[in-house]
């Protein structure tokens, strides 16, 4: 058990496929540690889920840390757009969507997204859960968390109206969020230091997407849209 202390506080390591070591052990001070639970979802025997690899996943490993997608700024085009699963449809927003989430609340953990397909004539639709990465750091914005959208240079259009909503205020992201929050039993549940974390984090989000508009050929269209789709793609299978 000596290797699960450290300074005196009491430690413990988890099991689970990602960084759960002793050198990655979660200490209290000296013995609690406030955490988040994921409850109410369904049984995925009665309601199945995708997992998902996202192909924006750190390589997890210590001799080789920085992945191919960090290296490679036509990483998207190359290799993500081109992707059956992503060349049309919703599936490339809903990555966008979820990193774009990660990058404002600072988790760096984005390795699988899950998705319901519980629908006949609907697509599966992504669920952000797995979040437990977030809300570390207040003073760092990992620009890496956003190379989905800096790359791909695509968003949901739903997605932009509501980031421009908080971002021209009267009603700002952390001023909604702290309305929320604050009804719940055990308020508050957020420290006040991510607050300005998250403004700063927003602002930084439409500065790229505003890039992402002003050197797209075909103009905000070609940015923000309800569904993507890949007309190379198409274009290809057509001739095949």
């Amino acid at each position: 058990m000596l290797p699960s202390f450290s300074a005196k506080n009491l430690c413990f390591v988890s099991k689970c496929d990602y960084y759960c070591d002793t050198s990655h052990a979660i200490c209290g001070t000296p013995d609690t540690r406030e955490g988040s639970v994921q409850v109410f979802l369904p049984d995925e025997n009665s309601v199945p889920r995708k997992h998902n690899r996202s192909p924006y996943r750190r390589t997890y490993s210590k001799k080789n840390q920085i992945a191919e997608w960090q290296r490679n700024m036509d990483y998207c085009q190359e290799n993500v757009k081109t992707a059956k699963r992503y060349a049309h449809g919703r599936t490339l927003l809903d990555l966008v969507d979820f990193h774009v989430m990660d990058y404002l609340i600072g988790n760096q953990d984005r390795h699988h997204y899950e998705a319901f397909s519980i629908f006949t004539n609907a697509p599966s639709y992504a669920i952000h859960l797995d979040n437990g990465r977030a809300f570390g750091r207040t003073d760092f914005d990992d620009d890496d968390i956003l190379l989905p959208l800096k790359q791909c240079c695509v968003l949901r259009s739903s997605t932009f109206f509501t980031l421009l909503k908080y971002y021209r205020e009267p009603i700002s992201l952390t001023k909604a969020l702290h309305q929320s929050m604050s009804k719940d039993p055990l308020a508050p549940i957020l420290a006040y230091k991510h607050y300005p974390a998250m403004e700063r984090r927003l602002h930084n989000v439409m500065v790229y997407i505003d890039k992402c508009v002003r050197e797209n050929s075909v103009g905000p269209e070609g940015v923000i849209m309800a569904e993507y789709h890949n007309n190379v793609c198409l274009i290809s299978i057509l001739n095949i």
